[in-house]
């Protein structure tokens, strides 16, 4: 789902310190996709174990960036 611009909610993205480690952080160079760009490195990794829990543990809201003009 990645592929079609699924994004997991990272504010609900618990990683061990050894994923930070492997796959470093956040690259602030990608202004508003720094977040996308870490989660997408971090799930393209097969040698991680990934599951989802089906709980609602966060709310968020829907938006991003907020441009004032």
């Amino acid at each position: 789902m990645l592929k079609m611009g699924w994004m997991a909610p990272h504010p609900a993205l618990f990683l061990k310190r050894g994923v930070y480690d492997k796959h470093g952080l956040y690259d602030l160079t990608f202004s508003i996709s720094a977040d996308y760009d870490f989660i997408i490195r971090v799930f393209k990794d097969k040698s991680l174990r990934i599951e989802h829990l089906p709980k609602v543990i966060t709310n968020m809201r829907v938006g991003g960036l907020q441009i004032r003009t």
